[in-house]
């Protein structure tokens, strides 16, 4: 009998692991982060139809929404900045995560961590074999690392405000005063976008940061700086691998993006360019797009998105239109092509006429599951009077707490790019991914 038992039991496990193994797989679905109010709307579509999943934050502003899995568990889960910004209290922004798995049980990382917790990355910085989440502020510019260690999350600081670092070297000020602003806050280093990739081809991950003087700052033209951390083993390494004045560095996307064999850096810039960095030992720059219809440039993603085997650049502008190109490589330059207009598509769905319109991310995944690549857009409005398009009485929001906004598919059939409205809310932050719930 206790023979019999030992192999009984292997058996039992192993048609455990099976039917483990045959468990129906989450769905490819859009995740937003909304602005006024700070909602999280996941859309999935099944068959014909776009199911819609609303979250309440209880916050005025989601910053951002990224899925991964940050506990390494197997769990693909949601993580979101959320805020108040200037607008009330609680000040602070809070870093929270949603898991799907337990019908959207909320779970606080780490709370009132700056003025606004701007951007969030998912992957393995440290290069230990195990995911985790790299947050980027707005305010005092902090970039924080935060790991799971079994029972808790565990923080380490590894920047905090770098302007601040820059000004006291040069002898300059880039801090908002605070007369300026509506509660007592430090608004000196904006931390727009951090990244997770092997930029620098040594087979080792860091984090690419673009950082730079505050939106709010006024006083002077904006300085802006591209960041790389570095994890040694013991401590992380900064270096500087770009500059600028007059602009901000905002977006970041890593891969090889002219099939030269190595990983280049893109980094888009506000107002109206694209550079590509690339890495031999030192440093080098390339502006490889440069257009002056729309001013910021902050969606990026680089995928096969006609299936014939070659990846293109997706890049979503923004202020006033949205413009979606594609840049492909030809073996010698980028070839730009214009393939959508956000303005155009949302113009009829906006109560308010002649809104100006920013991408804030793009993505090419395949949402409807047919095997086939969507373009996915996402930003917000604006209804600040300073860009000259609207009267007083139409700027109740402002250029951050607006409602208004877009999320737009675009499918390819063949010759053209058709889009799709999913909703009009102001996204401030967007992920697609795969999650089941």
């Amino acid at each position: 009998m206790k023979k019999l038992l030992l192999p009984l039991i292997i058996l039992v496990i192993l048609v455990m692991l099976f039917f483990k193994l045959r468990e129906p797989e989450g769905k490819n679905v859009i995740v937003t982060g909304t602005g006024n109010p700070g909602k999280i709307l996941v859309y999935k579509f099944e068959g014909v139809n776009i199911v819609r999943k609303q979250i309440d934050t209880g916050y005025k502003l989601v910053h951002t929404v990224k899925i991964g899995n940050v506990r390494n568990d197997g769990n693909q889960v949601i993580v979101a900045g959320v805020s108040n910004s200037f607008y009330g209290p609680p000040f602070g922004c809070s870093v929270l995560i949603y898991h799907p798995e337990k019908n959207f049980e909320k779970e606080v990382v780490d709370d009132v961590v700056d003025l606004r917790c701007k951007d969030v990355s998912i992957g393995d910085v440290d290069n230990d074999g195990k995911n985790e989440i790299v947050l980027g502020t707005h305010g005092e510019g902090i970039i924080n690392v935060y790991r799971w260690e079994g029972n808790k999350w565990v923080k380490q600081e590894i920047e905090r405000n770098f302007i601040k670092q820059i000004d006291e070297k040069g002898k300059t000020n880039h801090r908002v005063p605070i007369e300026k602003l509506t509660y007592d806050a430090i608004d000196q280093t904006a931390i727009h976008i951090v990244k997770i990739g092997d930029a620098t081809n040594k087979g080792k991950n860091g984090i690419i940061a673009s950082e730079s003087s505050p939106l709010e700052y006024t006083d002077g033209p904006q300085i802006s700086y591209v960041n790389i951390y570095e994890f040694d083993g013991k401590n992380w390494n900064r270096t500087t691998i770009h500059t600028g004045k007059g602009f901000q560095h905002r977006s970041i996307l890593v891969g090889d993006f002219d099939y030269s064999g190595g990983n280049e850096v893109l980094i888009g810039a506000a107002p109206s360019r694209l550079f590509m960095l690339r890495y031999d030992g030192n440093w080098s720059s390339t502006l490889i797009f440069n257009q002056t219809i729309d001013k910021n440039m902050k969606g990026l993603d680089f995928q096969d998105i006609y299936s014939n085997g070659k990846k293109v650049i997706v890049l979503a502008t923004g202020i006033p239109n949205t413009l979606i190109y594609t840049l492909e490589w030809d073996g010698r330059e980028f070839q730009k092509k214009l393939i959508g207009n956000v303005s155009q598509v949302s113009e009829n769905y906006n109560v308010i006429k002649n809104l100006n319109y920013n991408a804030l991310d793009v993505q090419a995944r395949d949402i409807d599951n047919d095997g086939k690549l969507e373009i996915i857009v996402a930003g917000k409005a604006d209804t600040s009077v300073t860009l000259d398009k609207l009267t007083p009485e139409n700027n109740i929001f402002g250029w951050e707490a607006t409602p208004y906004g877009f999320l737009v598919v675009y499918k390819f059939d063949g010759k053209n790019w058709n889009p799709l409205v999913l909703d009009t809310y102001s996204v401030l932050g967007m992920d697609v991914g795969n999650v089941r719930y």
